[in-house]
């Protein structure tokens, strides 16, 4: 178990099984990033246990390399005294987040154990929302001035790094205020003659971001212009440090991630291997909402039980009409939410979304209204009651396209995240149709 090239499946095997084995492996033998993706890969109390048995040097390199929900539980089961000793030493968004879990008393002591420049990044960052930029830009910019000649470009280079940061293809270039500038592109100390000074071949780049900036707007800066690095600066142009493709990627995949798990009512931080407690917590909220639309369901249905009872076939046919508009309906919620995080969607052609789903729900519509109309007939022999269905069908299909756009455009614009409350009103919204459609229309024609 001590071979650098260790299985990772064998090891997290041996571990689940006895998790007090944890204390006989020698985690020195693996990288931090191995023993990163062990633990993720742990059920919560094992993990807990491992966590436990890692020196507090290992810990320090291992708790950047973690995802936010496992990082967050390791923060919880670590001394206050162990994460003032380790923050310092931390990537300053992870010293953020360790900050942002300990008790005002904790943090407060945590912060004071940071030299001047870092308590201030880290103060600056909880002052920020969430999803800023300064939660997770980096702070390893290579920096030069517009009046060096490149030859010291070069000099500076060799003196103050032995190796660039990761991602640096280009050199961002400040004056001595710390305003930025632009950037000098590497090729040009090796392109350019030795004499020539930055400010006559620097790139005046304007794809900066701006401290305000969000997630959304980096991911959409990054994809538009296909960048590797691009500069922060504040509202007065100085330079406050950089995001890389890297962060760029795990922005991108966390926002994927957070619209797929919200449109199932549950948070993007959500921990797979949480304890049954803690998921049965998260989870609670949306299935006591999605009860109570349940109920008024039910409802409308309460209403026709005169009809139910005396055409018994009602309630054979009944989850056809709300089925396939639950389903058509998820479809376009789906690529609307879709438009609308990747700020595809806007008013300009909203109307035409709109237009060409209901174009799609009528031809959705009459294709299946046919074919469970012509199925109805011939399986119970009532050509009303295949009337009935079809038409309730068809109009709920263009109900579910109608408000399978409206619905997301509504919230959003109130503020609402889409992704986690769309779904369960338009699944109301479709039921509720369907059934009021078709038993009132059985109702009316049969009865």
């Amino acid at each position: 178990m001590n071979d650098k090239t260790a299985d990772p499946v064998t090891l997290i095997s041996q571990l689940v099984g006895d998790p007090s084995s944890a204390d006989q492996v020698i985690w020195d033998d693996f990288t931090p990033e191995f023993t990163a993706d062990v633990l993720e890969q742990l059920p919560a109390p094992t993990r807990e246990v491992v966590w436990l048995s890692l020196t507090t040097d290992q810990r320090t390199a291992v708790l950047p390399q973690l995802d936010t929900p496992v990082q967050d539980s390791l923060i919880f089961h670590t001394t206050n005294d162990e994460l003032a000793s380790i923050t310092p030493s931390l990537p300053l968004r992870t010293a953020t987040l360790v900050v942002e879990q300990l008790d005002s008393k904790s943090a407060a002591a945590v912060i004071d154990a940071l030299g001047l420049t870092e308590s201030e990044a880290v103060q600056r960052n909880l002052a920020s929302a969430p999803d800023s930029v300064l939660r997770w830009m980096r702070d390893d910019s290579v920096t030069i001035q517009a009046d060096w000649a490149l030859s010291e470009v070069v000099i500076h280079l060799k003196s103050n790094y032995s190796s660039l940061p990761w991602y640096t293809n280009t050199l961002l270039v400040v004056d001595e205020n710390q305003h930025y500038l632009g950037k000098l592109p590497l090729i040009m100390l090796t392109t350019r003659s030795p004499e020539t000074l930055v400010r006559d071949v620097l790139d005046n780049d304007t794809n900066v971001i701006l401290s305000s900036a969000n997630e959304a707007e980096v991911a959409a800066l990054f994809d538009d212009h296909r960048l590797i690095q691009a500069a922060v600066v504040d509202e007065d142009q100085r330079l406050l440090g950089r995001v890389t493709i890297e962060e760029a990627l795990t922005v991108i995949k966390k926002r994927s991630g957070d619209q797929f798990m919200k449109t199932a009512g549950m948070e993007h931080d959500t921990d797979l291997l949480a304890t049954p407690l803690k998921s049965y917590k998260s989870r609670g909220v949306w299935l006591a909402i999605n009860l109570v639309t349940v109920f008024m369901a039910a409802g409308v249905i309460s209403l026709f039980q005169h009809t139910l009872q005396q055409i018994v076939a009602l309630a054979v046919l009944m989850p056809i009409v709300s089925s396939m508009g639950g389903i058509a309906g998820s479809q376009t919620l789906t690529l609307t939410i879709r438009g609308l995080s990747m700020g595809q969607l806007s008013r300009g052609n909203l109307g035409w979304l709109f237009k060409k789903e209901l174009w799609v729900g009528i031809l959705h519509g009459v294709t299946w209204a046919l074919v469970v109309g012509a199925v109805t007939a011939v399986w119970f022999g009532s050509p009303m009651l295949a009337v009935s269905i079809a038409l309730a069908l068809f109009l709920n299909l263009l109900a579910a396209a109608v408000v399978g756009v409206i619905i997301p455009v509504v919230l959003d614009k109130f503020g609402i995240d889409p992704a986690l409350s769309g779904s369960v009103v338009l699944t109301t919204v479709t039921d509720i149709v369907g059934f009021t459609l078709f038993l009132g229309l059985a109702t009316w024609w049969l009865l």
